[in-house]
């Protein structure tokens, strides 16, 4: 199967792997009578089907228990659910506390993620003390303890783990299925499978019927997927015990950490309250007798098989079955890519066709070699408020749901190094959220701006994001690049429409040889912090009136200095020149 391979390449490593696993190749596997798959919190069954070939009609009706009584007892909360603005560092020394007499685990999603705890945790765990460490806990209280991207795998009964942390959404194991989640990034594709992840972190701390845990979600991005998607992704047990979690936080919010502790010490201290509720939220769920196999995991696995034996031809019309019954456009574009690869091993003009296509649906796709797609020229069409007012309503179920939303949006504006790209995205998000047109034509189109915002009547905001840089004036490079993406929209727009060249940037300083063209401006750290500030009112403001209607809306952007007419001049400053 090596020419049906794909690679990825990055500066640490170079990945090789086929779009399915080869289970031929292990004949004791492929040829057995039966197999027999054995999980407690699979909730897309789809897996089974793509990576293990197995038969859809079997993995459809599963053997399941009669009803979920015999899950164990959770509690899963979120600080941020009661408290939006809620300080990670504070968090961490109250379950530093809390670990002192309850052994305390936290997974994270990486080894960097891991070091952040390491001021307040008894052990942060290398790989290669992953077994003695479970061994320990099981027979002792150790404290706070911290594993990096172990999501399942570990079992931790009883008072091996009372209180489960999950610091983060799960990362993808290797470089292509990076560069596959990134291209159905923000799709309920993705969203599932992160919560079926999620799902196997929360029960690594319950056993058993007879055990029970609280479940603390301590990141902003993880607690807003799990409460947007946990009802619809999770297994039926999961998703009752969730919804009763819900129902708690609702009485925290707006309270402190200490009415959260009062909560949580209800679960431990095992009130009969809490037990009676709990097993009354699980009495009546039945486990689910039917799965629905999704066609594109049956397609995908098939079309893997056929080009297994050079039956390239049946691969790609295996494919394309159910390209056209694919309703989100980054997920046909993925499709459409994974039929392209098979297509070009028999019809390389057809297949560059097909990438083109698989990139008009998805701008995370790859680029066919020697192609340029034009950019769609952004144009507003709605007053801002309108257009803000239906940012809101699209993507936030109420107005509490957007107060969290939006904290987790500012949470991804904070300036890292390491976090440019997921930076910019969020800057294209602000832009949406406060009735701005907005894209990244760099990122979809190979050229211009890292951001671009319509503010409209015509006129632009040329946005290069800095967010990774830490120095103190502004070089002459990133000038120049500034300088190349306002000749990109020069390029692009007519003289009609007015662009205003900005840098997002810890300094306006320029330093030595570096000259700013006229007109450009500077958002710098520090005002960037400020105008979070006036996000976050913004969400307040907007959560406290109940309602996202676009001319209560429309008079929040005004009061806060958000509107889009002194928008550039309020938050923005102009470039000092180099010293001389």
């Amino acid at each position: 199967v090596v020419n049906l391979c794909r690679v990825a390449v990055t500066a640490r490593e170079v990945h090789i792997a086929p779009p399915c696993l080869p289970v031929d190749v292990v004949p004791s596997f492929h040829k057995a009578a039966r197999r027999l798959f054995l999980t407690a919190t699979l909730a897309d069954d789809n897996v089974l089907v793509t990576d293990f070939g197995a038969d859809p009609v079997s993995v459809s009706k599963p053997i399941v228990p009669k009803s979920a009584s015999d899950l164990g007892d959770r509690l899963i909360l979120s600080p941020f659910e009661a408290e939006p603005g809620q300080d990670h560092a504070a968090l961490r020394a109250f379950l530093a506390d809390l670990a002192k007499t309850h052994n305390t685990v936290v997974i994270t999603p990486s080894d960097k993620r891991a070091l952040v705890w390491s001021d307040v945790a008894n052990r942060v765990c290398s790989k290669d003390s992953i077994a003695e460490t479970v061994d320990e806990l099981q027979r002792n209280h150790i404290g706070l303890v911290v594993f990096a991207n172990r999501y399942d795998g570990i079992d931790l009964p009883g008072d091996a783990c009372r209180v489960l942390v999950i610091d983060g959404l799960p990362t993808f194991a290797n470089p292509l299925e990076r560069l596959d989640a990134a291209m159905v990034d923000g799709t309920e594709s993705i969203a599932r499978e992160l919560m079926q992840r999620v799902e196997q972190g929360m029960g690594r701390g319950v056993r058993s019927n007879e055990d029970h845990c609280v479940v603390v979600l301590s990141d902003l991005s993880l607690a807003r997927e799990v409460w947007t998607y946990g009802d619809r992704f999770f297994s039926p047990a999961t998703a009752a015990q969730l919804g009763l979690s819900r129902q708690v936080a609702g009485q925290l919010r707006g309270t402190d950490l200490l009415e959260l502790r009062s909560a949580i010490d209800l679960v431990l201290g095992r009130d009969p309250t809490w037990v009676a509720a709990s097993r009354a939220a699980l009495a009546p769920i039945e486990s689910k007798t039917i799965s629905e196999i999704s066609e594109i995991a049956i397609a995908q696995r098939k079309s893997f098989e056929l080009a297994q034996d050079a039956r390239h031809s049946e691969a790609v019309a295996s494919m394309r079955t159910v390209i056209d019954t694919i309703e989100e456009r980054p997920v046909r574009g993925w499709a459409k890519q994974l039929a392209a690869h098979y297509l070009y091993q028999y019809d390389r003009v057809s297949a560059d066709e097909l990438q083109k296509s698989a990139r008009e649906d998805n701008r995370s796709a790859f680029r066919p070699i020697g192609s340029h797609l034009s950019p769609t020229l952004l144009k507003t069409t709605l007053s801002q408020s309108q257009a803000s007012a239906s940012q809101l309503q699209n993507r936030y179920g109420s107005p509490a749901d957007a107060l969290l939303g939006v904290e987790e949006l500012v949470s991804r504006l904070r300036p890292d190094p390491e976090e440019t790209k997921d930076f910019e995205r969020a800057v294209e998000e602000l832009g949406l959220l406060l009735g701005f047109g907005a894209q990244r034509p760099e990122q979809e189109y190979g050229a211009g701006p890292d951001v671009l915002w319509a503010l409209g009547d015509l006129s632009f905001l040329v946005i290069e994001c800095k967010s990774g840089s830490v120095s103190d004036s502004i070089h002459k490079a990133e000038l120049a690049q500034l300088g190349h993406s306002a000749d990109w929209f020069a390029s692009k727009y007519d003289a009609t429409c007015t662009a205003t060249p900005v840098l997002i940037h810890p300094s306006r300083q320029c330093g030595r040889a570096a000259v700013a063209a006229a007109g450009t401006k500077v958002i710098t750290f520090d005002r960037l912090a400020e105008l979070l500030g006036r996000v976050r009112e913004f969400a307040a403001a907007v959560a406290a009136d109940s309602t996202f209607e676009a001319e209560a809306v429309g008079k929040r952007l005004m009061a806060l200095e958000l509107n889009a007419s002194g928008f550039a001049s309020r938050w923005s400053q102009s470039v000092k020149p180099a010293r001389s």
